[in-house]
């Protein structure tokens, strides 16, 4: 992994003094950013083909046949039905098998087995709170790409490893059910607090098994020698479209193009001076997310709520725009079907994430 590396002692001596003066200038705050910036614009879905298509229709058909597997009275149920009708999923495990189909349908299958016993949606807050007390994990912000942006602090590390550590992890990622951009800061990580290799392997497992086409960037900051042999030993592990995903920095004096500076953390240049405070960032995750102490959903609006006036203006626009063409579309032709060839109005494929919840629905395309 060395030759992710890029060294360049002028520019970090530089951006961390860019840094130190952002963070002065700035009042320290504990809010965190759960809307992405305006010009925050996500890559477009590729047109399909007509036989790419068929494929993810069969891969949504094989999950309705299995889902016919689960007893109905099974706490589960729900939970399993609302995943596996995200328009998203299908779609994600299709891409990432490379449009094999039966191949597809095995990992689909397999991650289905895995969610069954792992309940990630019911992860209760309680069990996990302990995990974030340090703030090793801080999911803030919005990449370029409008894809939430988890902070991992490894030097930060508060407990022993256990499989409780790769539950914390999995309950923030199913937060930002979505593309993700990661954001490993290894500043002050040491052989002493640095994840195991058995638990690296599990969380790498997770999330190239479990959480396919998810992983939008991995950004590596503060990569000292011991981190970049440990990166070494896990490369055979790693999926190469993964790999080609993680953008290693000995320091972080280009995380701006990654992250727009309105909320990139100051400690990285930008202007989002945070200070953490456990109490104040649980409540604003749960209270966005609707995570109740049982691990489900008290609510599944807060995205929407979220929305700006002037947004839900340019919503209206759209759809009025789109209901036009749709009527010109249909007179001009006097066929019902018509309508259905009509421009849609834009959605989550090419306008940015509205919030970070777990309303994952309104962002499975991504």
């Amino acid at each position: 992994m060395s030759r992710f590396l890029r060294r360049n002692a002028s520019q970090a001596t530089a951006a961390s003094g860019d840094a130190q003066a952002a963070s002065a200038a700035q009042a320290k705050t504990t809010m965190i950013h759960t809307r992405p910036m305006p010009h925050a614009r996500p890559d477009a879905l590729p047109e399909l083909s007509a036989s790419q298509r068929q494929t993810i229709e069969a891969i949504a058909a094989h999950l309705q046949e299995l889902h016919k597997e689960l007893a109905e009275e099974d706490e589960y149920k729900n939970w399993e039905k609302r995943w596996i009708e995200d328009e998203s999923t299908a779609r994600r495990y299709a891409v990432a098998c490379k449009f094999d189909e039966a191949l597809a349908k095995r990992r689909v299958a397999d991650t289905l087995r895995w969610r069954r016993e792992y309940k990630p949606e019911l992860i209760k807050p309680e069990e996990v709170a302990i995990e974030g007390e340090t703030g090793k994990h801080v999911l803030s912000g919005f990449d370029n790409k409008g894809r939430p942006v988890l902070y991992l602090r490894p030097g930060r590390e508060n407990t022993k490893p256990s499989p409780r550590q790769i539950r914390y992890l999995v309950w923030g990622l199913e937060r930002a059910l979505e593309k993700i951009c990661l954001l490993i800061d290894y500043a002050s990580a040491s052989q002493a607090n640095t994840p195991s290799f058995s638990t690296s392997r599990g969380v790498l497992n997770i999330l190239q098994n479990h959480y396919v086409e998810r992983l939008g960037q991995a950004l590596i900051v503060n990569v000292n020698w011991f981190i970049s042999a440990f990166f070494t030993a896990i490369t055979p592990f790693l999926d190469p479209v993964t790999a080609k995903k993680i953008v290693m920095l000995r320091h972080p004096p280009g995380l701006q193009d990654y992250v727009s500076v309105e909320q990139l953390d100051a400690e990285f240049g930008g202007r989002w001076n945070y200070r953490f405070e456990f109490d104040d960032f649980w409540s604003q995750v749960l209270d966005f997310t609707g995570v109740a102490q049982d691990g489900t959903r008290e609510h599944e609006t807060r995205a929407r709520q979220a929305i700006t006036d002037e947004d839900a203006v340019e919503a209206a626009k759209r759809v009025n725009a789109a209901e036009k063409s749709a009527s010109v579309s249909v007179s001009a032709t006097e066929s019902p079907d018509a309508s259905a060839q009509s421009t849609a109005p834009a959605t989550s494929e090419t306008t940015p994430a509205t919030s970070m919840s777990g309303a994952g629905e309104e962002q499975g395309q991504k």
